[in-house]
Order: C-alpha cells, then sequence, then structure tokens
C-alpha cells in the first residue's frame, strides 16, 4: 500500500491540506484518502473495477470495461490515468481458457517447401534474415504471403502467388483489405 500511495503522491502532487497530518495518526489526509479508495472500495461501487479474490487468499482490483474509458483519454475527474500508475500497480485478469471454434482456409505443405526451395527464407519486403540474425532458434520463423489472398475462395495456387515475408511485414500486409503489395511494404520501409 505505501508503494503504491509514494507513486500516486509523486504523481498527482497533493498540495494543502492533503498534506496535513491527521489527529492521532502518522499519515496524513491524502495517504488516508488512497486507503480509503481501496479498503472501502470506492472504485468497485463506482463500477470502474471489480474485486478479484486470488486462490491465496488475496486479492486485486481489476480495472472494468467502464474503467478502462476513463483511464484511456484520461477524461475522468478523480479517476487515475493509467500513466500515472506503475505497472506494478495495475492489475488485469488475463489467461483465462475460452473456447474458439474457427473456420481456416486450407493451406499446402508441399506448396510452402516449394516456394521456400524456390524464394528462400529472406523476407522480400526488409530483407530480414533469420538465420544469420537468429542463431540459435532452430527452425525458420519467415511466413509466405500469398499476394492472391487464399480467403478469395478454392483455387489452384502456384509458387508465384507466395512470397516470403517476415512476420512484422506479414502483418503489415494483412492491415488492409485486399492486402498492401510487396511495393507498397517497401515504399513504407524506406528512409527520407
Amino acid at each position: 500500500m505505501s508503494k503504491l500511495i509514494d507513486e500516486l503522491r509523486s504523481s498527482l502532487g497533493p498540495k494543502g491540506k492533503d498534506l496535513a497530518i491527521l489527529d492521532g495518526r502518522q499519515d496524513d489526509h491524502f495517504s488516508q484518502k488512497v486507503r480509503n479508495l481501496v479498503s472501502h472500495r470506492t472504485l468497485v461501487k463506482k463500477g470502474f473495477a471489480k474485486y478479484v479474490k486470488g486462490k491465496d487468499g488475496g486479492g486485486l482490483l481489476a480495472l472494468t470495461a467502464e474503467g478502462m474509458k476513463h483511464t484511456a483519454d484520461g477524461s475522468a475527474h478523480g479517476v487515475l490515468n493509467l500513466s500515472d500508475l506503475e505497472n506494478e500497480h495495475l492489475h488485469v485478469s488475463e489467461g483465462h481458457l475460452t473456447l474458439r471454434t474457427a473456420t481456416k482456409a486450407a493451406r499446402s505443405q508441399a506448396l510452402r517447401k516449394l516456394a521456400l526451395k524456390m524464394h528462400g527464407s529472406i523476407c522480400t519486403a526488409c530483407g530480414l534474415d533469420f538465420r544469420s540474425k537468429y542463431k540459435a532458434v532452430k527452425r525458420d520463423c519467415i511466413e509466405l504471403h500469398h499476394v492472391v489472398p487464399i480467403s478469395d475462395g478454392v483455387r489452384k495456387n502456384t509458387i508465384k502467388n507466395l512470397i516470403p515475408l517476415c512476420p512484422n511485414c506479414h502483418r503489415v500486409a494483412h492491415t488492409t483489405q485486399p492486402p498492401l503489395s510487396l511495393s507498397a511494404i517497401r515504399r513504407m520501409l524506406q528512409t527520407d
């Protein structure tokens, strides 16, 4: 609690009566406000957070979607911006299992092997060579990008439709619909 109070004190800069030591206590008004927010679960009551009980008997405050709205743009009065807290003070629940079903277009592993043999495993957009850059990694992490997307439907495909891209360039290619061309990605990478 004291580390949280110190961080909030540093980022919010309390003044005036907030710095006054409380009668019969060793802490000031500001630290008491922070303690009350946590112990009285004020953020929970306002719908900005929910209390999640841990397996060890402890628990944490996790921001709700409503709480995240107020922190994302900093517009809420009396609510902290995420930038005001160090990462260790922000707890968001992750890792729960969800069931997901998806339909995925089939890809030919034989065509992949032939395309890599023909084109090599260097990114055709940025030139990243996984094997020379990441020597300790035993497998090649290059991805093959379909110039004509396979999401367009079932068809006969050729090696010419596949180009090697690193995961970053491949992700960038698919930021638009239809995907960006190789020349468009290369233009983005050019320095002025």
